[in-house]
């Protein structure tokens, strides 16, 4: 028997020999989809909204206004920029957090789109600083010193974020005194979001220690206050003791469950204050052996991609967080090319796409690539999103596809783009094509074009005869002997069809399908009989 048939259709191996291919192996596979075992065609990017255009291009994208349509509201920079919706208590207004625009920044979504049409339009600096100096406390009344008390005051933002206490300052003072506070600093310079302070004084707990409680709250424009409050009338302690600012340079902002948002710092992995994502203390600092490049997450861990080994992070809260190296020695080449699954992170190392998961470390294509081919692809230059179970990169000359979901298989697309954002309310990639929002695999069919492994034939025989089983027709079919093509036709029906018989026997045959409608079956024989009736 000398059909060859292909009808589970199989994507690229670029190291494989294209003799030693499987029989349902390509040597092309672009802008097709075979997430259905079939040939059908990607569609192109459907145009969704033109953003206002930012300086040097735009880099990054997300959507903000998620209940609305999406054709609102896009935030754009011209930066690479992380963004992360903000796990808080009673929000409404869609407080939104990103890194890589200048220093961290929170914004939400009508301070992000009201004022201007260059989203976001308006951002507060992230974090409440400390107050650049301590109180003075004067006592109207210290004849009879019964207490000494100590005093502190925090910054308050509108959003009621609370910060870091001031230094303290102490003083004696008699029962039933008044304590005269001055020198209350000033709202700090800076694009903060402070409305007013609180003051706190010293008291003792029921088991001997001292504690902070609270005392009352004053605009942030007054610099005094007079104290004439009893121990009885003291509010709640202060819980701001030990939060930090976030440094100014922290990147790669990403949320992990439990209302904890994680970023890097150099060498440094940061956690904030649980469902605070204002305040990173110090505390919570982990440090890696190698630089970081940029953070995943799958459950509830964290993916640290250095420029040497992965690490994992694990844990539920960020006070007992626990980090283990990979054994897996692969840096990550692109900051851009970490994208987070369910079940795992994916980033471009030297060598291919490496994935973290709970078993471990590993390289996902090496299957698919040398690392000489790989290296051709420019894996620095990778930008890629998950969605429906593939990672979808775009590089420097073009995309690939890898789905993850059905034995790796690998497609190509021509599409290019700067930006991208995988939208879990539509459910949806969205990438920016030159200068618009563009929805991917939704609009038109594109034309794709397939390539078949190089079938080898020994004796006498040779192929005179094909049939393609298609949605509709006209198909077209490109028939290569020895590696040049031999016969190009439109093929109009299931039907078989003869083929022009070559002039010698062929050593080699592949065959090439193109059109815009999906393809289950392709086959060439020596004689019609031999094809599948139906």
């Amino acid at each position: 028997m000398t059909i060859k048939e292909i009808f589970d259709f199989d994507g690229i191996h670029p190291r494989t020999d294209a003799a030693l291919l499987p029989d349902h192996g390509a040597q092309l596979a672009l802008n097709c989809t075979l997430w259905q075992g079939d040939l059908r065609p990607l569609a192109a990017p459907l145009q969704v909204v033109t953003p206002t255009a930012v300086e040097a291009g735009i880099r990054s994208i997300y959507r903000i206004g998620q209940d609305l349509p999406e054709t609102q509201y896009w935030l754009a920079w011209p930066a690479d920029v992380d963004v992360v919706r903000g796990l808080i208590a009673g929000d409404t207004s869609e407080r939104t957090y990103y890194t890589g625009d200048g220093v961290p920044k929170v914004t939400n979504l009508e301070l992000a789109t009201q004022g201007g049409t260059q989203y976001p339009v308006n951002a507060y600096t992230l974090g409440i600083p400390k107050p650049a100096t301590a109180p003075t406390c004067a006592a109207s009344s210290a004849d009879q010193p019964v207490e000494t008390r100590v005093y502190v005051y925090t910054y308050v933002s509108a959003f009621g974020e609370e910060g870091i206490p001031s230094d303290p300052a102490k003083v004696d003072v008699s029962e039933d005194g008044t304590v005269s506070l001055s020198d209350l600093s000033a709202a700090p310079t800076g694009n903060f979001n402070i409305v007013s302070k609180r003051i706190y004084r010293s008291q003792q707990a029921s088991d001997g220690s001292a504690i902070y409680l609270f005392v009352d709250e004053i605009a942030v424009a007054l610099a005094t206050y007079d104290d004439t409050k009893s121990s009885t009338d003291l509010g709640e302690e202060i819980s701001t003791i030990g939060y930090d600012m976030p440094p100014e340079t922290m990147a790669g902002l990403v949320a992990l469950p439990n209302g904890i948002l994680a970023a890097f710092d150099g060498y440094d992995i940061l956690f904030c204050e649980p469902f605070l994502p204002y305040a990173w203390p110090q505390a919570y600092r982990l440090t890696a052996d190698y630089p970081v490049v940029g953070l995943g997450v799958f459950g509830s861990s964290l993916v640290v991609c250095t420029k040497g080994y992965p690490y994992v992070i694990t844990g539920v809260d960020p006070s007992s967080m626990s980090m283990e190296r990979m054994d897996l020695a692969q840096s990550c080449v692109s900051k851009r090319s970490i994208v987070s699954s369910d079940d795992g992170v994916v980033f471009a190392s030297p060598d291919g796409l490496v994935f973290v998961g709970a078993g471990g470390a590993q390289i996902i294509t090496q299957n698919h690539y040398t690392r000489k081919e790989w290296q051709a692809l420019n894996p620095a230059s990778i930008d890629a999103y998950w969605t429906d179970g593939k990672y979808v990169a775009v590089y420097d000359g073009g995309g690939f596809i890898l789905d993850a979901t059905d034995n790796g298989r690998l497609t190509t697309f021509d599409d290019t783009a700067t930006a991208g954002y995988v939208d879990p309310v539509e459910d949806a990639l969205y990438l920016c094509i030159d200068g618009n929002i563009m929805k991917f695999n939704a609009g038109a069919d594109k034309t794709f074009s397939w390539r078949s492994k190089k079938f080898q034939y020994t004796g006498h025989v040779s192929p005179s005869f094909a049939r393609v089983d298609a949605d509709a027709y006209p198909v077209t079919l490109d028939l290569y002997v020895d590696g040049a093509l031999a016969y190009s036709v439109s093929v109009a029906s299931e039907r078989p069809f003869p083929l022009p018989v070559p002039g010698r026997r062929p050593r080699e045959v592949e065959v090439a399908l193109s059109g815009t409608r999906p393809i289950r079956y392709v086959g060439i024989a020596d004689a019609v009989e031999e094809f599948p009736i139906g």
